[in-house]
């Protein structure tokens, strides 16, 4: 499965099983929309001798926008009977656009949890600082309450 824009390599292996000697136009053509289109590949000649077999021809094709292109290999242009190019599914590459997306989110999530964190322990030690002065306040009261009540048990 190859991704978009990128060439494949479309190999084929011919053979004559006759007792002559024969040569043959190969070409590899699309089928977009009912349309013949050949891409940018041109026309290979086999020269195929008699009883021959694994003669090697290949095509370049540069995968386009069609998830499942339809691919013929036409043999001396007859289009009616042009030989299927099958397994080709071409892959759309992978898109980092959500991925920024989520992060972002994700960054925004954590700020707001941060700002909640600092509140929180802000109004907690401001809490425990009113508690602590309070404590004191009753502490000092307390020891010139005993003091003010010594003075007059004294007397």
């Amino acid at each position: 499965s190859p991704l978009l824009d990128t060439t494949v390599l479309i190999e084929t292996y011919w053979s004559n099983s006759g007792k002559r000697d024969g040569s043959v136009e190969i070409n590899l053509y699309e089928l977009v929309d009912g349309q013949w289109q050949q891409p940018d590949s041109s026309s290979i000649q086999l020269d195929l001798g008699a009883e021959t077999s694994s003669v090697y021809a290949s095509f370049n094709w540069v995968a386009g926008e069609i998830p499942n292109p339809v691919l013929y290999i036409i043999v001396d242009k007859y289009f009616d009977n042009g030989i299927p190019v099958i397994g080709i599914q071409v892959q759309q590459p992978i898109s980092d656009e959500g991925s920024s997306e989520d992060t972002t989110v994700y960054i925004i999530i954590g700020g707001i949890f941060l700002v909640a964190v600092v509140a929180v322990g802000f109004f907690m030690s401001r809490s425990r600082s009113d508690d602590e002065e309070y404590y004191y306040d009753d502490e000092d009261d307390s020891y010139y309450e005993d003091e003010y009540e010594d003075e007059y048990e004294e007397e």
